[in-house]
């Protein structure tokens, strides 16, 4: 909302400060390129930053795991050996 209303120009003052003097006026193609480009590619962007999180938490615990192992990718320890395959 805040880009909306640093781009709008009303024309009037507000109760003489000089708010709402923007450049457009209108949605026009200029503002289009100008605001409303950047605009939705920051809403696009917002749409999955929230689920980076979790991913991260996903990928960190295959890590923890995989260095738990020895960095090694078996899953079950050898038959004829009886350590454990973790630390």
């Amino acid at each position: 909302m805040v880009i909306l209303f640093v781009n709008f120009n009303s024309g009037d003052r507000i109760y003489g400060l000089p708010l709402l003097e923007g450049k457009y006026k209108d949605f026009e193609p200029e503002w289009f390129k100008n605001v409303g480009a950047p605009l939705c590619f920051t809403l696009f962007l917002n749409s999955f930053s929230l689920h980076f999180g979790n991913i991260g938490k996903v990928i960190f615990k295959l890590l923890k795991r995989f260095w738990d192992r020895g960095f090694s990718c078996k899953l079950r320890k050898d038959e004829d050996n009886d350590d454990v395959n973790t630390k």
